[in-house]
């Protein structure tokens, strides 16, 4: 076993597959005239409510991750009005009747080259069966209580990745299984023509490590565990995959804070990081790199 030591530290945030299969595990975004008869569901929220929700992607801004050039799923500033308003737009899964813990979800995410306009981008879970409620106002979040994972919320210049950055999350510190879905929220404040808000894409949506048999080259998703779960003194970690070493771990706070900094040398079967300093709360555990972002969410008690 490998003992990892870690530094407090507090930095901001910088984070940096396509074939289309079965549409319980797999999209790929090819035809969003498709996405909806899949079980996929758009709400926008965001305050006042703008001109566009989620559409397909433009391949003058960018590509797909792979396959035909416009195969992702995109938004943009114009679903909220520029007057100081609310991005709040939803992009929900299907529903999945066998969520637990340790299941991953792998996507693709990027936003424009270059852009001076900071995006962020919100992935939570809703554990109350086939429900679409994410609340009535452009801060609500309904029955999508859990978030998975946050990019960037802090809005920060540069801190989304700007080229396609594979984002492996692993489910944990949920109570036995159950029905729920997973959503997307498009989700920045303070929206006006020339701050907050730019384009961002999603592509290759990848749920429960699910190796499709048709696509031999689909490469199975990283995972990353964390018990015990609540932790208080000791928090394990232990990977599994495909991950590339070395790489950094990094532990954030629910607002983008960083509060732990190492690097990891090798693929240790398990890494000990003590969190006995941390104030209660939830965090994010990541691995970071060479485009990669391998994530799992723990408590702090």
């Amino acid at each position: 076993m490998k003992k990892t030591v870690c530094l407090l530290g507090v930095l901001l945030l910088h984070l940096f597959f396509k074939t289309s299969c079965s549409a319980q595990f797999y999209q790929g975004f090819n035809e969003l005239n498709n996405l909806w008869g899949d079980g996929w569901v758009v709400r926008n929220h965001s305050a006042p409510v703008g001109s566009t929700s989620w559409f397909q992607g433009i391949p003058l801004l960018f590509n797909a991750e792979s396959g035909p050039d416009s195969s992702y799923v995109a938004a943009n500033n114009q679903a909220a009005q520029h007057n100081g308003g609310t991005i709040s737009d939803w992009l929900l899964s299907p529903a999945y009747h066998d969520i637990s813990n340790n299941k991953v979800v792998s996507f693709y995410v990027r936003t424009v080259s270059g852009s001076v306009q900071p995006d962020r981008l919100q992935f939570r879970l809703s554990m109350n069966d086939t429900s679409t409620n994410v609340g009535s106002s452009a801060s609500g979040t309904g029955d999508f209580t859990t978030c998975l994972f946050d990019i960037n919320p802090n809005q920060i210049m540069d801190s989304f990745p700007t080229t396609w950055t594979r984002f492996n999350i692993t489910l944990s510190g949920l109570s036995g299984t159950a029905a729920g879905r997973f959503a997307f929220r498009y989700y920045v404040l303070n929206v006006t023509d020339t701050t907050n808000g730019s384009f961002i894409g999603i592509d290759s949506f990848y749920y429960s490590g699910y190796n499709p048999a048709s696509v031999a080259a689909y490469p199975a998703a990283p995972s990353l565990q964390a018990w015990p779960n609540p932790a208080s003194g000791e928090l394990n970690l232990s990977t599994q995959g495909g991950l590339s070493f070395p790489c950094q771990l990094r532990i954030y706070s629910v607002n983008g804070t960083q509060q732990l900094e190492c690097r990891v040398e090798e693929a240790a079967a398990l890494h000990h990081i003590q969190v006995a300093g941390l104030p209660p709360g939830s965090y994010f555990a990541a691995l970071i790199s060479r485009g990669c972002v391998t994530a799992v969410s723990f408590q702090k008690q």
